[in-house]
């Protein structure tokens, strides 16, 4: 998908089949020469689980600076840790994690028992992108991750210049969300060979009986496909359309709202109204009004089409988040999490990089022996390794930590869910993070 559909929202995908039950787990940063059956006899965990619970796989690899999550509150000092580290890793304060293990001063020791205070669960709309692939594909994947996904939205159809829009590719697909309990939506997109066509919604919003036919064809669309409601995935809006587009969304819920239908729309990350200036065609503060849900696309602040960097920097996310608040009911905000790692090749100019799955990241540094750094402002880690073509490549992508951070600011701010691109991406660590840090809400 093009690159700003791999910054769209909505939601986890889970390694369901988890052998491990307990309701709480630690983070552990592998140490220089540590292997998976040290880690195990240390914590009292078979080295299978912890493999799995982490998407290892049968392999034995660790690579030194990889992030670990252990099963249970109880976490084991190592030589290089200091309480800041720890309490970071986990996103505590080192006041919380004092108290919760009443000690005396900032002095710990390696092998010391620490116990890591759980934060109470809260209840969220869950929800994630399922771009057809086959039929047999949707429905294993629907079926599969039925009982940790609240919302699932097709990706994606796209409108013409007259307000037609493309055909559904798997109708099925809508009554095998329906009898697993997700809630089926469809997300419709400025997509076209130009890539998010920014003339194609001027005029579709801007001429009103353009706007009434692609309004109407929404509903039917819904109407006939009994689904519960429209994602507007409109990209690249103009400034000067601001009002226009404040207007297609008060009139397209006028239309869907008295009939128990939904929209939710999809906004670039901002700081204020009409900042950045170039995002200024994004009213924030109306849309939600008139829309039931905003998705905050927090990412790409780094992408692969340009210099390295971390991907959701988490005080650029708490930035927008802080804002988004301001502007509307939290309730009605969705953090956008990235779910897909950029990898960039940094000594052959003008070379876009590429983009996978978080697992293949730590798998690609396995691979080539690469010490994973995290950077703690950014929250977020990152390696480097050269190819057998000798180019040298960074990486930047989601773990454990970074993960975890993101998720209690849906707590902080009290939002109302989250989303990711895309069902089928692996994530293990997030998949059990999730379950650990919500209840996923359902529909009744």
């Amino acid at each position: 998908m093009p690159v700003k559909r791999i910054i769209f929202f909505c939601l986890l995908l889970f390694f369901i089949f988890l052998p491990i039950k307990s309701n709480a787990s630690v983070i552990h940063v592998v140490q220089n020469g540590q292997s998976l059956w040290q880690i195990s006899k240390q914590y009292g965990y078979s080295v299978d689980q912890i493999r799995k619970m982490n998407g290892i796989g049968n392999i034995n690899t660790i690579i030194p600076g990889e992030s670990l999550l252990i099963p249970g509150q109880t976490y084991i000092v190592q030589p290089s840790d200091n309480l800041s580290d720890i309490s970071n890793r986990h996103s505590i304060t080192t006041a919380q994690l004092s108290s919760v293990n009443k000690l005396k001063s900032t002095i710990i020791k390696p092998n010391q028992k620490l116990t890591i205070p759980k934060s109470p669960k809260k209840h969220v709309f869950a929800g994630t992108f399922l771009e057809h692939k086959s039929p047999s594909s949707d429905k294993w994947l629907l079926e599969n991750y039925k009982d940790l996904l609240t919302g699932v939205g097709f990706f994606e159809l796209h409108p013409d210049i007259n307000g037609n829009l493309s055909g559904f590719p798997n109708k099925k697909a809508i009554s095998t969300a329906w009898v697993n309990h997700i809630t089926p939506y469809v997300t419709i997109a400025n997509l076209t060979s130009k890539g998010f066509d920014y003339d194609l919604v001027h005029t579709l919003i801007s001429v009103p009986e353009k706007r009434k036919k692609l309004i109407q064809n929404i509903f039917q669309l819904l109407h006939e496909n009994d689904l519960k409601g429209v994602i507007i995935d409109f990209e690249r809006l103009k400034p000067e359309d601001r009002t226009h587009y404040n207007t297609f969304i008060k009139e397209l819920g006028q239309r869907l709202h008295p009939v128990g239908m939904e929209i939710a729309v999809a906004v670039p990350p901002m700081q204020g109204d009409k900042i950045p200036s170039y995002y200024a065609g994004y009213d924030y503060k109306t849309l939600g009004q008139h829309a039931d849900f905003l998705f905050l696309m927090t990412y790409d602040w780094h992408w692969f089409g340009g210099p390295a960097g971390p991907i959701a920097p988490i005080q650029e996310v708490k930035t927008v988040v802080e804002y988004a608040v301001k502007a509307i009911p939290p309730s009605k905000v969705m953090l956008g999490i990235p779910m897909y790692a950029y990898d960039w090749v940094i000594n052959k100019p003008n070379q876009k990089g590429t983009s996978y799955s978080q697992e293949k990241a730590v798998e690609i540094s396995r691979k080539y022996g690469s010490v994973i750094h995290y950077d703690k402002n950014a929250a977020q880690p990152s390696f480097r390794y050269t190819d057998s073509n000798g180019l040298q490549h960074v990486v930047w992508f989601e773990d454990a930590r970074s993960i975890l951070a993101t998720y209690r600011l849906v707590k902080q701010y009290q939002l109302g869910g989250i989303g990711a691109w895309k069902l089928g991406l692996s994530f293990p660590q997030a998949e059990r993070l999730l379950l650990e840090e919500f209840d996923i809400q359902k529909e009744k």
